[in-house]
């Protein structure tokens, strides 16, 4: 048994020498070997591009920046960092990142600018809230009991429930912040059995939800060129409407159909977490 570990270990030993130098004569390996070597060398010389210091910058950036490039800038920073390196989104979880970008979501609007911040900050929370269910508990814990902190600001939303409901009912024309806003509902949903019942226990959030599904259902419905189900028409009669003299414009752009199919997809979620399945 001796002699036959020492022959494996020679042979496993020689098929790692022939690699190694059939790998030193690739270019594109030798190139990436490269720059791996640079990256490094920039690390240590300069410790504040390692991932984890510039979440940690990013963060204290979100809290004290004035301008909004600083902000879409941070949050680009965490996004990327919670998507590559899992310890930093153990770190965003477990130290309070989620209660900074609850804050921050609270103070933007419908424009543009903000939106793409919103879209950053949705991104990173649903990766975060994807790499498991203990994550999850774990944000939404610290964002509930950081509800006291951005309670001050006047007509803002308080606690990570009517945060996320509140995106999800004034942004569900948006496909770009809805499907996002629905997705990480549902993981912390299905984490936390807290945050579930904080939802669909409150009256006015589980009625927002309610809304928004009606809303999207006749959306959808005109899109599709028919009348949603139970509808009444404009003269509050039982005849049915006239059909349309054109027939209902299909979209053509590729963009479009996929911004449809995402928001039938987001509103049957929707649908299920309002039910229960």
């Amino acid at each position: 048994r001796r002699v036959r570990g020492s022959v494996v270990a020679l042979q496993a030993h020689f098929r790692a020498r022939r690699v190694r130098k059939v790998a030193n004569k690739n270019r594109r390996i030798l190139a990436v070997r490269a720059k791996m070597a640079a990256a490094a060398a920039r690390a240590a010389a300069q410790p504040e591009l390692r991932l984890g210091n510039r979440t940690r910058d990013a963060l204290e950036l979100v809290l004290r920046a004035k301008m909004l490039t600083q902000v879409l800038k941070a949050c680009a920073t965490l996004e990327m960092s919670t998507r590559l390196s899992p310890p930093c989104a153990v770190a965003f979880a477990q130290g309070g990142a989620a209660r900074v970008m609850l804050k921050l979501v609270t103070q933007c609007n419908r424009s543009t600018p903000h939106q793409e911040v919103l879209r950053s900050v949705l991104t990173t929370l649903t990766q975060v809230a994807a790499l498991g269910p203990a994550l999850a508990r774990d944000m939404v814990a610290v964002e509930q009991s950081a509800a006291a902190s951005v309670a001050h600001l006047e007509g803002g939303p308080t606690g990570c429930a009517e945060v996320v409901v509140d995106l999800v009912h004034n942004f569900r024309d948006k496909e770009a912040i809805f499907p996002l806003a629905v997705q990480l509902l549902a993981r912390l949903a299905l984490a936390s059995p807290e945050f579930k019942e904080a939802v669909l226990g409150s009256p006015e959030l589980s009625k927002r939800l309610r809304e928004t599904v009606a809303a999207l259902d006749r959306k959808l419905a005109h899109a599709a060129g028919t009348r949603p189900l139970g509808a009444a028409n404009s003269a509050g009669g039982s005849r049915p409407a006239k059909p349309s003299a054109k027939p209902s414009a299909k979209p053509t752009a590729k963009g479009g159909a996929m911004a449809a199919s995402q928001l039938a997809e987001a509103t049957l979620t929707l649908k299920e977490f309002i039910h229960g399945n």
